[in-house]
């Protein structure tokens, strides 16, 4: 029987605390959020919304991109329930990449308006909700 090296108990000794937990099976349930987001009553053409915990305390914070007005958290990867405030950033439509070799076109535009923070309570559940932007005084 040949007896594993240093090495290799080192790293199975941190690699199976966290194979016993499961990838991610651990902490609160997350729900897809999904919606649309439009600048002066047009669709949002590219952009970002990222829910923070309104707390500060911390937490699981969610991640949407725009793409032409819609958003939907990923699969699997949503938000919990709770007090969160949207952080709600647009974006033109991109141009075209730059003449040269091997480069992509940049995935934003434009900044439309200056980010803007949004205080919304999210359900238990899959949720759908728009953003109309500017906001009402």
């Amino acid at each position: 029987m040949q007896v594993p090296s240093s090495t290799t108990r080192y790293v199975l000794a941190f690699a199976l605390p966290l194979l016993a937990t499961g990838c991610g099976s651990g902490g609160p349930t997350r729900y897809e959020v999904t919606g649309t987001v439009t600048y002066q009553g047009e669709n949002v053409p590219t952009g970002t919304i990222t829910f923070t915990p309104a707390s500060g305390e911390g937490g699981a914070i969610g991640i949407a991109d725009i793409t032409n007005g819609e958003f939907e958290t990923q699969s699997g990867k949503g938000v919990p329930a709770g007090k969160y405030v949207a952080l709600v950033r647009g974006y033109g439509e991109p141009g075209a990449a730059e003449p040269g070799e091997g480069l992509e076109p940049p995935k934003y535009g434009p900044k439309l308006f200056d980010e803007v923070s949004i205080p919304i309570d999210l359900p238990a559940e899959n949720s759908t909700h728009t953003f109309e932007l500017p906001l009402g005084d």
